[in-house]
């Protein structure tokens, strides 16, 4: 929460930045469009990070097994590379088997498959979530009451601007992207300031 909390610190301090601006060029018609523009975007960007943080945690306190294991790691085959089970395990399989470091991985691998599962794999699979899984559980994250509200305000502010001559395209598009373009330099700084 914390880094939502700094961002919504960073929009209101440049949002502040854009009032004044507006104030000081007596520019009423820049006013209303940016702020409009940047309030309804703040809010769905706000909501589709929380939204997605709230899905993130709920699925990862309600599952009791690793779903990475159930789908890429079946057979445990990239977990330490224990060679003393290989070399117990092969004595009977392949009479003359060394081990060896230089041979590569993925024959003992398939050598494993087929011990544990008594028939030799043709080729392995990797299982994926189905389409229509990954949908829902996108669609779970994106959908909360601040991102509606701010797709409501969004619209609404638009039809208004138009209804009263207001709307004007250069300032109501820099009001859009700003949250964007903060949002997106906020996270790369981020990302870089933990590596």
């Amino acid at each position: 929460m914390n880094n939502i909390l700094k961002l919504v610190r960073i929009f209101i301090a440049v949002d502040i930045g854009v009032v004044l601006f507006c104030i000081l060029e007596h520019n009423f018609t820049w006013f209303l469009n940016t702020q409009i523009a940047f309030f309804s975007v703040s809010l769905i960007i706000l909501g589709s990070f929380v939204g997605y943080k709230n899905l993130v945690n709920k699925s990862v306190s309600s599952q009791t097994k690793d779903i990475l294991k159930e789908y890429e790691d079946k057979y445990n085959l990239y977990d330490e590379f224990d060679n003393k089970w290989f070399v117990d395990n092969f004595k009977d399989l392949n009479k003359g088997l060394v081990w060896s470091e230089k041979k590569p991985k993925n024959f003992y691998i398939k050598r494993k498959i087929e011990i544990i599962t008594g028939e030799a794999p043709e080729k392995l699979k990797i299982k994926k979530v189905p389409w229509y899984k990954a949908f829902f559980i996108s669609f779970k994250g994106g959908f909360n009451l601040i991102r509606i509200l701010g797709y409501i305000i969004l619209v609404a502010g638009f039809l208004w601007l138009q209804k009263n001559n207001q709307f004007d395209f250069a300032s109501y598009f820099f009001g859009l992207t700003l949250v964007p373009v903060l949002s997106l330099v906020y996270l790369y700084l981020e990302k870089n300031a933990k590596n």
